[in-house]
């Protein structure tokens, strides 16, 4: 059979693009997104429909999700590519090579691995485009309706974090006193639960960094609102980190490989975290001549900044210092991160390491919990005392790495 060959895109717009997704949702933002760059987009929800409309819509380009009920992305490909060449991209949360190797040889012209920026999206569609067709360039501003998409979006999200805070309570309830013990409750369906919850929740507050950028950029720089769009981009970026903590409590440990690492590798950017308070002023003293420690360094500069972030949070609108101090204890580098905060009543230290308890009014109590993970996991060692009025220090023990003298 012969296959249909699309004409070039119409004067007036850069394209006509179909977009194929059960995402609702990430179907509305795209298509803000696009439409606000001057395309022309038709979104549908099922594979069955999107076949309907490859006909009936004659775009210029699709963008087909492959992880779809009834009918996959894979099989609305074959079927698309038995009489019509219209360029394809295929949205996938697959990453694996031989998943790509395997669209390109049914007839896919490119990929975007989710979760995705719209920014990589539109570059993509660019590139593909340039390839079939030449298309005039235009701008169509709608961020009204971007800003209306991103509020319901905003006020969903509070919504499900109330849900949340409620099902955390109902498990601190039921007695769930032992780590193990809770993370066999919820293993195998919290997993499956929470990469789902993961992918959505990466686009979405990706696309709400990304829109908030974008109108950030648009904006005077004497706009009062830059401030607020600042603010809702790092509040973006810090709920990502939720997410990828609570993902991080369910999800089976991958295969890691521990290497030797010099302190000062793990203490570089330390001193910036004291831009979150101005009142804060942060101190690093280290032992001279300190020998590498064995572990993952991006998993214990994680623990690290997230002790100390901690520590500052803890002194508050207070003037105050956080004391980071690094030495040599038998065969482990021992570090301490002390502060001048209020302190910790000694029957709630007791519970700092246990998942979902938190002392703060805000993030989800797992911060300490995946730090004990982890440094547990290269045999070390973590630990808490306080005073009330006196402040508080977080100390870790992380052995030497092997083939160093003791």
């Amino acid at each position: 059979m012969r296959r249909q060959r699309h004409t070039a895109p119409m004067e007036n717009i850069k394209g006509k693009i179909l977009i194929v997704d059960d995402d609702p949702t990430l179907v509305r933002l795209m298509s803000l997104f696009l439409e606000d760059e001057g395309y022309e987009v038709c979104g549908v929800l099922d594979g069955f429909e999107g076949l309907q409309q490859v006909h009936k819509y004659q775009p210029d380009l699709i963008v087909l999700d492959i992880m779809m009920p009834r009918m996959d992305g894979w099989e609305v490909l074959q079927r698309i590519r038995e009489d019509s060449d219209v360029p394809i991209i295929m949205l996938t949360a697959k990453a694996a090579p031989k998943d790509r190797v395997e669209g390109f040889s049914m007839g896919a012209d490119d990929y975007v691995i989710k979760p995705f920026s719209m920014e990589e999206l539109l570059l993509r569609i660019r590139s593909v485009l340039r390839r079939c067709y030449s298309a005039p360039a235009r701008e169509n501003a709608r961020l009204k309706g971007i800003i209306a998409v991103l509020q319901q979006e905003a006020d969903a999200l509070k919504a499900q974090n109330a849900r949340l805070a409620e099902e955390i309570k109902a498990l601190q309830g039921r007695g769930f006193e032992a780590d193990q013990q809770l993370r066999d409750y919820l293993r195998p369906e919290a997993e499956v639960i929470a990469a789902g919850f993961a992918h959505k929740m990466r686009n979405y507050l990706g696309a709400i960094a990304a829109w908030t950028t974008r109108l950030q950029k648009r904006a005077p720089q004497n706009d009062p609102n830059q401030k607020v769009y600042e603010l809702i981009v790092k509040d973006a970026e810090r709920s990502l980190d939720l997410v990828e903590d609570l993902v991080n409590t369910v999800r089976p440990v991958m295969p890691r490989s521990p290497e030797p690492i010099q302190v000062g590798e793990l203490l570089a950017g330390i001193s910036e975290l004291a831009t979150i308070s101005e009142n804060v002023r942060v101190d690093i003293d280290t032992a001279s001549a300190l020998p590498p420690v064995l572990g993952v360094r991006d998993e214990l500069k994680l623990v690290l900044g997230n002790i100390v972030q901690n520590a500052i949070e803890a002194i508050g609108p207070m003037s105050g210092e956080v004391k980071i101090s690094v030495t040599r204890k038998g065969g482990f580098i021992h570090f301490e991160v002390s502060d001048t905060g209020v302190g910790i009543p000694e029957e709630i230290q007791e519970r700092l390491f246990m998942p979902f308890f938190s002392t703060k009014e805000q993030g989800l109590g797992l911060g300490l919990y995946l730090s004990k993970i982890i440094v547990e996991s290269f045999n070390g060692d973590i630990g808490v005392r306080s005073q009330l009025g006196q402040g508080t220090t977080v100390w870790i023990d992380l052995p030497i790495a092997n083939g160093v003298s003791q």
